[in-house]
């Protein structure tokens, strides 16, 4: 009895304990990024991080892998032609 109590206590004092890191590293991360968006207002520099990604960006549409090919509006058929026998006889 008391062993699993202790047990049940010890496992919600871990959740806690998650829990209060998780959030710290989620007000952190909110810190950082209006940390970073004033500093962009005020300087006029991007975040390293859009730098980064815009550079990403270039970089994968100058990718021919990757590039879309148009539409085509237009679809032109092949020409008919006859092509006569002894044309073919000579290729033989």
């Amino acid at each position: 009895m008391l062993n699993s109590i202790i047990s049940g206590l010890f496992k919600l004092f871990l959740f806690v304990m998650a829990l209060v890191f998780f959030a710290g590293l989620l007000v952190l991360l909110l810190l950082s990024l209006v940390f970073a968006l004033v500093r962009w207002l005020f300087t006029g520099r991007p975040p390293q991080v859009k730098v980064v990604m815009d550079r990403y960006k270039g970089w994968q549409s100058k990718n021919p892998l990757h590039r879309r090919r148009a539409a085509q509006t237009d679809v032109v058929d092949a020409e008919v032609r006859e092509v006569s026998p002894h044309r073919l006889d000579d290729k033989r």
